[in-house]
């Protein structure tokens, strides 16, 4: 099994998603690190809508319930791709925020819902932003 993974690595040259994977969890904890209680997620949401248009995104809103779009154009005559992140965490806005490292674990509150998930949408954007 291992040699089947070296020939695969070897063949498509996949090292750059250790990058990908690396900036995204530091995207996630920099997003888990603004407060985002249901109902009161405007600054998170802000955030998002930010680097949704910093990554080239058109068409951006958010909506009443802070839940934020955009329209990433689509090449080559594929159609566009609508993007849409849900940005609040079960957690109240005076939870202690701070991020523990364990050996390779990251953990904090509201990292994986849905800091991560945020994260992860982003870094698809910008992996195909990068390929166009």
């Amino acid at each position: 099994m291992t040699k089947l993974i070296q020939t695969i690595d070897q063949r498509f040259n996949w090292r750059w998603l250790k990058a990908v994977a690396d900036w995204t969890i530091e995207k996630a904890i920099t997003i888990q690190q603004i407060p985002a209680p249901t109902f009161a997620e405007g600054e998170r949401a802000n955030y998002v809508m930010n680097q949704f248009k910093l990554m080239g995104l058109d068409s951006v809103s958010m909506d009443e319930r802070f839940n934020v779009y955009g329209r990433m154009a689509g090449i080559s005559g594929e159609p566009a791709l609508m993007v849409v992140a849900h940005t609040d965490t079960v957690f109240p806005a005076e939870t202690d925020l701070t991020i523990q490292r364990a050996n390779s674990l990251v953990y904090g509150p509201g990292l994986g819902d849905n800091s991560l998930g945020v994260a992860g949408l982003l870094a698809l954007m910008d992996v195909y932003g990068s390929n166009r």
